[in-house]
């Protein structure tokens, strides 16, 4: 479908941006185009809708979700791209399955690092996202920058509709 959830919307990214990281469920390359395909994927009737409650919204992607950006990856790749994204300055923890022994796998037979690269400011995003998918075994990253055509917050005072077009 054309509505997901997810952890962080970032009101920061103004337009033509409306932008949040990745559920927690691992199956988003399923769920959305890559976040490097080309742009005309994204927009439109089918771009993806965000729905989330008011405590995940920040002016910054990582400021308040601290579990980090979720990053699926090959497994035979494990090792040297957390070696590369510790050098690029992220806290990489390999994500581990809680009613099994051992990490999760993807429904691709992937597995997922969460890197917490701290607060990601809105020049900085796009240049990480494209430095992340740059290294080799990356499937794809959480983060889905300027995406989402609308976002439905939700707040004690009942839903309130982000557009691109009212940030």
């Amino acid at each position: 479908g054309d509505l997901c959830g997810a952890e962080t919307p970032a009101s920061f990214h103004r337009p033509p941006y409306l932008s949040s990281d990745a559920t927690q469920g691992g199956n988003w390359p399923r769920e959305f185009p890559p976040s490097h395909a080309h742009p005309a994927c994204t927009v439109g009737v089918h771009a993806p809708k965000v729905v989330c409650d008011a405590s995940k919204c920040s002016e910054h992607l990582g400021q308040n979700w601290r579990r980090g950006v979720p990053i699926e990856i090959i497994p035979l790749a494990t090792e040297p791209i957390t070696l590369k994204l510790q050098a690029m300055g992220g806290t990489v923890k390999l994500r581990m399955a809680t009613a099994k022994m051992g990490p999760i796998v993807t429904d691709n037979g992937n597995f997922i690092l969460d890197v917490d690269f701290g607060a990601i400011q809105r020049d900085r995003s796009q240049t990480l996202n494209t430095q992340i998918l740059a290294i080799p075994g990356v499937v794809d990253t959480g983060l889905f920058l300027g995406m989402a055509s609308k976002a439905y917050i939700g707040g004690p005072d009942g839903v309130r509709l982000m557009t691109k077009s009212s940030l």
